[in-house]
């Protein structure tokens, strides 16, 4: 592969910026871009058969890599090889021993989580509990103000003893 322009691309763009009427040079433009755009090609069939992903390569072009598939799927050199059956399977326990993993990852998250909620919900019931704790002391020292305040009073109203 090579990424130096080639000669054909070389001459369809003098031609193209030659042409003195812009009508011709728009119709010339039409195959500067098809040679672009197989000196792109190209370009990217190079890319894959060194081990770029689709996702480099659409990455490169500026778009995603399903638009870049899209585009260039069928350029010579992209298409993927063929896959044996052994290939097949040994990927299938692969994915099937990540699902495993996984699963018992899920199933500790699932553990934790409820034993912290329970945690919680016993601290919750720890605060409510103080909560009204300190609530019914307030209430008790607030009725011994009242009562040692009505005690006042009422011994202010009472004459005093001669």
């Amino acid at each position: 592969m090579t990424t130096s322009i080639p000669d054909s691309l070389r001459t369809v763009l003098e031609q193209t910026q030659a042409e003195p009427h812009p009508v011709a040079a728009l119709r010339s433009s039409r195959a500067l871009f098809k040679q672009v755009s197989d000196w792109q090609a190209r370009m990217v069939v190079g890319a894959i058969e060194t081990g770029a992903t689709w996702e480099e390569v659409g990455e490169a072009l500026g778009t995603t890599r399903q638009a870049a598939w899209a585009r260039f799927r069928g350029a010579e050199g992209t298409e993927p090889r063929s896959t044996s059956a052994a290939e097949v399977k040994a990927v299938s326990q692969e994915v099937k021993e990540q699902l495993r993993d996984f699963q018992v990852k899920l199933k500790d998250f699932e553990e934790k989580w409820r034993d912290r909620q329970a945690d919680l919900k016993n601290k919750f019931r720890e605060l409510e509990r103080g909560r009204r704790e300190e609530r019914k002391q307030l209430h008790d020292e607030m009725r011994s103000i009242q009562s040692s305040l009505r005690d006042k009073i009422q011994a202010q109203r009472e004459p005093p003893s001669r």
